[in-house]
């Protein structure tokens, strides 16, 4: 696992401390309520977010993506509890 995957899940779960949490590679899963939020961590493309997956996401790619950590960390809160 990524030290910067891992520092944004440690953020995560301190702005949502209600969240759970699987990890599988480059891969968190987040959940919160009805809400699934995948956050994924590629070298040189930063931090891909998709809300709600569905099977063909698994083949397209992140929905968003943001460069900084920081960036990452606002937009995974926003989308996880608006």
């Amino acid at each position: 696992m990524s030290d910067e995957l891992d520092h944004l899940t440690s953020e995560v779960r301190r702005a949502l401390p209600q969240v759970t949490v699987s990890r599988e590679g480059n891969f968190v899963d987040v959940r919160l309520g009805e809400r699934w939020l995948v956050i994924e961590w590629r070298r040189g493309s930063g931090y891909g977010l998709t809300l709600n997956p569905t099977m063909e996401d698994a083949f397209s790619g992140p929905k968003e993506v943001l460069d900084l950590s920081e960036a990452a960390l606002r937009r995974s809160v926003e989308l996880l509890t608006r």
